[in-house]
């Protein structure tokens, strides 16, 4: 979608733009020849008659850069490496999210976060100029059985432990059928958590560093790049006009979101 925007707005403002851009490719039929494999039984919607309410959090420059120094200076720190903005961003919105079910149910319960993992550039096919949701999903789980506690650390760990392996499986693509195979066992991976009743999922989507803030069609670049949010839960990262920093649009259960609101990390890092 990005990629579509911006070149159709270097077509309109610049001479010669359609020269200065590389025409899209749409051949996502022959990588994924049979779509069909890609269905999977989906469970009903949680909670589907209960009215979904949006917020959006604002994490500035300042606020990630101190949220990344807690969760690598703390105490109970297993993180190993430099956690990126989506990564801490997300996991103290996931942090919230298990905070909040842990209220309504009475006790702590296991949970998996899942994002979309980009497989242009990480892949051995190439993609780059290729239209379409070309994408497989990543799953990080917190196993409330195995943990006193619940750490912000922890939580960014298994988010960067998820990414790691999803990049290692996908650097094992190599040719179409593999790449396939690999796209079809992680969506079966994720449909399979779906259907667990006694685990909380969360979805996590990220349009950060996709260009949005770049597109111009002769009238400037945008003020401010918002989207319609989806009748479902889920949250949305997308990056603030500086670029450094991170809006959250969490689509909640408006009971969900008034305690959510109220989480003092929520509070302590967002505006």
């Amino acid at each position: 979608m990005s990629r579509f925007i911006n070149a159709w707005a270097t077509t309109h403002f610049h001479d010669q733009g359609i020269s200065k851009v590389t025409p899209p490719i749409f051949v996502s039929p022959f990588n994924f020849p049979d779509s069909s494999r890609l269905r999977f039984p989906v469970p009903p919607p949680r909670m589907a008659s209960k009215k979904i309410v949006t917020k959006i959090f604002r994490f500035d420059r300042e606020a990630i850069e101190k949220l990344k120094s807690e969760v690598i200076s703390g105490a109970d720190s297993g993180v190993k490496h430099l956690p990126s903005r989506v990564e801490v961003v997300s996991a103290l919105i996931w942090k919230a999210l298990i905070t909040v079910a842990k209220e309504k149910h009475g006790y702590l319960r296991s949970s998996s976060m899942s994002m979309p993992f980009n497989l242009r550039g990480k892949v051995g096919v190439p993609l780059d100029n290729q239209c379409g949701n070309l994408c497989r999903p990543i799953i990080a789980r917190f196993d409330a059985k195995n943990q006193s506690k619940l750490v912000l650390s922890e939580l960014v760990s298994l988010i960067g432990d998820a990414k790691r392996r999803a990049s290692s499986e996908c650097v094992k693509a190599i040719n179409i059928p593999e790449m396939f195979s690999m796209v079809t066992n992680s969506f079966a991976e994720m449909f399979e958590e779906l259907n667990k009743s006694e685990v909380d999922i969360f979805r996590f989507t990220s349009w950060c560093r996709m260009g949005l803030y770049e597109v111009n069609f002769g009238w400037g670049k945008p003020a401010w790049v918002s989207l319609v949010p989806p009748n479902i839960e889920l949250t949305v990262l997308n990056d603030t006009k500086s670029g450094d920093g991170i809006e959250a649009w969490l689509n909640l259960h408006e009971k969900d979101m008034i305690q959510l609101q109220q989480d003092p990390d929520i509070m302590a890092f967002t505006s």
